[in-house]
């Protein structure tokens, strides 16, 4: 028979604690708006030829494409520059892969370069959020990638014509999608990925007329 110490029984208890504590705390972020998620972290800003982390305080403007971004399934933002919303895609991303399990993430951009700055702001959130103890811990944080102990992951990928084939995401991001190489081929081959039942995001700000994404 076992004989557990006092010590390693201690340490199992106070594990079955925590995961008290976050399951409890992720039940109720649930029913919490994403404006409360967003308030308990941080973002970067430029400040002259430094960076600021400031509190993610959710203007007015802002809450209603994030509450589109919790409504619709095919979403498509015409932005305007520094406004945000890329930062509330990562926010959106982020609050789906703490408080659910299983979450697959796809993150697109105009280049490697530019769709790593997604993976980079997704982990900033984490990293400065107040509960960060509640959320799930974050096992996997490259360049490239990211992935909790929970099973959701996120992923960046160069906008290539064949980008995403194959995989199956429950959110893809296409950012500055009027500026990638191939929008239309890249568009075709991520969209699948959500077809069972996951979110499309395409944001991006204009590229004149006749382009694919004035036509789209």
């Amino acid at each position: 028979m076992l004989n557990y110490s006092p010590s390693l029984k201690l340490r199992a208890q106070a594990e079955l604690e925590l995961r008290r504590r976050r399951a409890s705390w992720q039940h109720e972020m649930r029913q919490r708006s994403i404006a409360d998620y967003a308030s308990r972290t941080q973002i970067e800003v430029p400040d002259g030829s430094d960076v600021a982390h400031i509190p993610f305080v959710v203007w007015q403007e802002q809450q209603a494409l994030l509450q589109s971004m919790v409504d619709a399934r095919l979403l498509v933002v015409l932005k305007a520059r520094q406004l945000g919303a890329s930062w509330l895609a990562c926010l959106y991303a982020l609050r789906l892969c703490t408080l659910y399990s299983g979450q697959p993430v796809l993150c697109l951009s105009r280049g490697q370069l530019e769709a790593d700055e997604l993976i980079h702001r997704i982990s900033f959130m984490h990293h400065h959020h107040a509960d960060k103890a509640m959320l799930p811990r974050l096992i996997k944080d490259n360049t490239a990638d990211l992935a909790w102990s929970n099973d959701s992951s996120v992923i960046s990928i160069a906008a290539t014509k064949n980008a995403g084939r194959s995989l199956t995401a429950a959110l893809a991001i296409l950012d500055d999608w009027a500026f990638m190489a191939w929008p239309r081929q890249t568009l075709a081959a991520v969209k699948p990925t959500i077809d069972a039942g996951g979110k499309l995001f395409i944001i991006s700000s204009a590229d004149g007329q006749g382009t694919a994404y004035h036509q789209f």
